[in-house]
């Protein structure tokens, strides 16, 4: 008998779990992901290959696994996966998302569709496979201190926070090829930017008072944003130290970054932090403050590839038993809830 299945997630846990479901000749798979495959993933994700960059992972997940018709994939067709109509056409779904926010709006989904899944996650040595019984994930007590899974390394960074992680695995890999491409790309587009600032006259200035100098943008919005609020005056002191301290962090294009990669000596998170913004800037992410970073990289947590290979058969376990397994201190404890 044929089984719908969804795996929501096609990273290092998912591509752990991939492998086993297309053993089973009976389950009719599809996946789902927005996110493209960098070159930071291949260390754990090892149903990718360095052909593969760029490239969607949900596609090249389906076409790896070579199920034929049995598979299929979903990537930037997002819309369709808010709508309960979507979740009530497979019998199970899979859950490999490295994010309590999206982990908890499938979560909600798959309880009104009267979905049965099993939502699995790992950090580090630790991992989870919950099964979505009665009780169901939102019900489990979240952890307050937030901690960041390195899976939320992205091709294409959404937020300063992955851009910190990609840096931290170029200079902890001394990774000249990444750091060329990234430099190489934020050359063009500041190339372009100065032939377009070379059209702009002094009149479309004037008429335009949004145009203004990148390196002070943010020094202006935060301008606005004191006049509008009542914070005092050390407040207001405060900002300005911080704008100061950003600017005084921002590489600038003399200082050799490929010398400082090889240079034993360096201040690594200051390399991380300025790798970064040269990434942030060329996607146009607003970056976060040089202290407040140091505090995200601190909370990191790694992935490895072994915790997610048990945490994948812990999930095909929990579906069949219904029942919870957490990976804990270096042992399994095995819960059953009804």
């Amino acid at each position: 008998m044929e089984r719908k299945i969804l795996v929501i997630g096609c990273g290092g846990l998912g591509c752990e779990l991939a492998k086993l479901l297309a053993m089973d000749p009976s389950n009719k798979l599809t996946f789902v992901d927005d996110d493209t495959i960098d070159s930071t993933n291949l260390n754990r994700q090892f149903l990718f290959t360095r052909t593969d960059i760029g490239k969607s992972k949900a596609q090249v997940l389906r076409e790896k696994i070579k199920t034929g018709k049995r598979a299929e994939y979903i990537f930037g067709k997002i819309n369709q996966f808010r709508k309960l109509e979507f979740y009530k056409q497979f019998d199970i779904v899979y859950n490999c998302l490295d994010n309590d926010e999206t982990r908890s709006f499938v979560n909600q989904r798959c309880h009104a569709a009267g979905v049965q899944m099993v939502d699995g996650g790992s950090a580090g040595w630790l991992g989870q496979s919950f099964y979505n019984g009665k009780e169901c994930f939102d019900c489990l007590p979240k952890r307050r201190e937030k901690v960041y899974p390195v899976c939320t390394i992205r091709q294409r960074p959404k937020n300063f926070e992955h851009c910190l992680v990609w840096a931290r695995t170029v200079v902890e890999g001394k990774n000249k090829e990444f750091l060329h491409e990234e430099i190489q790309a934020y050359n063009a587009i500041e190339s372009s930017n100065e032939d377009l600032a070379k059209e702009v006259t002094p009149e479309d200035e004037a008429k335009d008072e949004s145009i203004v100098n990148i390196s002070s943008s943010e020094e202006i919005v935060l301008e606005d944003e004191q006049e509008n609020s009542s914070t005092n005056l050390q407040s207001e002191h405060i900002k300005k130290v911080k704008i100061s301290e950003d600017k005084f962090r921002f590489p600038s294009m003399h200082i050799n970054l490929y010398e400082r990669l090889e240079d034993e000596t360096e201040n690594s998170a200051a390399l991380i932090y300025d790798i970064a913004v040269i990434r942030a800037r060329r996607f146009s992410i607003k970056r976060m403050s040089f202290i407040d970073s140091q505090t995200f990289l601190n909370r990191i947590v790694p992935s490895i590839c072994t915790t997610n290979s048990i945490i994948a058969s812990l999930m095909l376990l929990s579906a069949r038993q219904e029942r919870n397994f957490y990976l804990v201190q270096g042992s399994l404890c095995i819960l059953r809830r009804n």
